[in-house]
């Protein structure tokens, strides 16, 4: 096998130099974790734990260099790249995405009731952020009417917490396809078959009748949680596109609003969410002939 995701695996010292080096640049840091996710896929979680840790630790050299602040990014840098190092080892061990993302998801989870138990409500500390950014909109004649400040800062934790597992899953759905080219097990079928359970939709479940209640840390869950059934809803949306050998261009009518227009997106994300949620409870992918 031939190509450049086996000629990346078979040269360790330039993967490492290329995932410290891609991490810090705004365009191509998802390639970052991803290298280390087809690390983690086709060489096993061990090699690609390695490969986090020798990363962070050139990036912190290069940064400490350079005279910029050097420790809070290669630490952040290192757990992220950690968290897909472990789950490109387990997509590679047992062939599954499903255990891969419920991994991430509970890394996120359990980090979001970490740093609830450290800091409490960390709104007051988002709060500063906020206004900053929307003084700095107001300079550039961009003004928000009645943004609620207060209420958008007691959620940043749980809009971050989910962005960062939106970014995670990326990686390593990038890393899966890396490998697949390589060899390793096909990205694309483990993507059609992912599937949460119904755990996870339990927990999300509970989450939002807690965040109904008011409990902040059951928002910031539900917002993890809907980030992950995204996935799932679009794991169905492509199982659905293959089995009813739907035209080839659908995915723009998909991907098209979602990537471009911001009000459609979010009405998408929504959607898609609610279809990840549902399918662990009704058989969304009944194939045909299959009995009700």
């Amino acid at each position: 096998m031939s190509g450049p995701a086996h000629w990346l695996l078979n040269r360790r010292a330039l993967r490492i130099v290329l995932i410290a080096a891609a991490f810090p640049l705004p365009l191509v840091n998802l390639l970052s974790s991803a290298m280390v996710a087809l690390a983690g896929v086709a060489r096993g979680g061990r090699i690609a734990l390695e490969d986090a840790a020798l990363a962070a630790l050139l990036l912190a050299l290069l940064l400490a260099v350079s005279g910029a602040q050097w420790l809070a990014p290669a630490l952040t840098a290192w757990l992220v790249w950690s968290a897909v190092a472990a789950a490109g080892g387990v997509a590679g061990r047992y062939g599954s995405m499903t255990l891969a993302v419920q991994l991430l998801l509970a890394l996120v989870l359990a980090a979001l009731l970490v740093m609830r138990l450290a800091w409490g409500d960390a709104g007051e500390l988002w709060r500063p952020f906020l206004e900053e950014v929307l003084s700095q909109l107001a300079a550039a004649g961009t003004t928000l009417d009645e943004v609620p400040v207060a209420a958008l800062a007691s959620l940043m934790s749980g809009f971050v917490a989910a962005g960062v597992l939106a970014g995670l899953v990326l990686s390593l759905l990038l890393g899966c396809w890396l490998a697949a080219a390589a060899g390793g097990p096909p990205a694309g079928a483990m993507f059609r078959e992912l599937s949460l359970g119904r755990v996870l939709a339990g927990t999300g479940a509970l989450a939002g009748i807690g965040a109904a209640l008011g409990l902040g840390l059951a928002a910031h869950w539900l917002l993890v949680l809907a980030a992950g059934f995204v996935f799932q809803g679009l794991a169905v949306i492509h199982w659905t596109a293959r089995e009813r050998s739907w035209p080839s261009l659908w995915a723009l009518g998909l991907y098209g609003p979602l990537l471009l227009v911001a009000p459609l997106a979010a009405l998408i994300l929504g959607a898609l969410a609610s279809v990840g949620f549902m399918d662990n409870w009704l058989p969304l992918r009944r194939r045909s002939g299959d009995e009700a």
